[in-house]
């Protein structure tokens, strides 16, 4: 019962991650550099308005771009279930600790914690981030210039953002 808890609770936190409303994508070059990412603020009929972070407001011209990937990657959300299976980790842990009297093997109500901590918090947490990395969905729209496959990802995000004319 105490491992279902655990479970629920780090797909809870992991499911507030992306509790976002805003489209993320990440807009690659012409080679497959990758020349920005962020939220898109508007897509024109020429032209890509992302708000960047440490940047503001960038504009790319569809000329420029050659490829747009939808969504953040899958390791970021591996990456942040483990974070948050760190402190539930710790906080179960130390909820479930129950003194022993067995002289082999006794734990600390800190040697828990650190277990829950480092160890089946964030192993779980990477699991549920994964499975959410999974449903996640991610697009990849190939541009590479063209105004009519461009026309397919302005639609695609006036769907998502309620945005446009």
């Amino acid at each position: 019962m105490r491992w279902l808890c655990t479970l629920l609770f780090m797909i809870f936190l992991s499911s507030m991650v992306n509790a976002q409303k805003k489209l993320f994508v990440r807009v690659f070059d012409q080679s497959g550099k990758k020349i920005s990412q962020g939220h898109i603020v508007a897509v024109t009929d020429s032209s890509l308005h992302l708000n960047v972070k440490r940047k503001g407001a960038v504009d790319l011209m569809v000329t420029d771009i050659g490829k747009i990937k939808t969504k953040r990657p899958a390791g970021r959300n591996i990456w942040i279930g483990a974070l948050a299976g760190v402190g539930a980790g710790a906080i179960i842990g130390g909820i479930s600790h129950q003194p022993s009297e067995d002289v082999y093997f006794k734990t600390t109500l800190a040697e828990d914690i650190l277990v829950g901590a480092l160890v089946i918090g964030p192993l779980i947490g990477a699991a549920v981030g994964g499975v959410i990395a999974l449903l996640n969905n991610p697009k990849i729209f190939i541009i590479k210039g063209s105004i009519e496959n461009w026309k397919d990802f302005q639609s695609h995000a006036e769907e998502k953002l309620a945005i446009g004319p």
